[in-house]
């Protein structure tokens, strides 16, 4: 299973690439818990104390294992790239 599926949206300042995957950015994951994981996106080269970052909590459903049951939320709930990944721990998800 792949934890970051490919999305659509582009972050400011991108001219697109191969397809529109999120195979285009640069990664940040943290897997904080046996049932929580960060992920972050941003352009190749961004810094992570920089506001640039889109975010999502990945939460499995306990007794299921990873790939079965999941809720997947963002930061501060949506997708927008004005996050900092230094700061994943304190921003809501929904």
């Amino acid at each position: 299973m792949t934890l970051y599926g490919g999305l659509s949206r582009w972050p400011p300042g991108s001219t697109g690439g191969s397809g529109g995957g999120s195979s285009d950015y640069a990664k940040q994951v943290d897997l904080v818990s046996d049932t929580v994981c960060y992920v972050g996106e941003a352009l190749p080269g961004s810094d992570v104390s920089e506001s640039v970052w889109r975010i999502r909590r990945i939460t499995q459903v306990p007794e299921t294992g990873w790939g079965d049951d999941i809720t997947i939320d963002w930061a501060e709930s949506n997708n927008e790239f004005d996050k900092s990944w230094d700061s994943r721990l304190s921003y809501v998800y929904g």
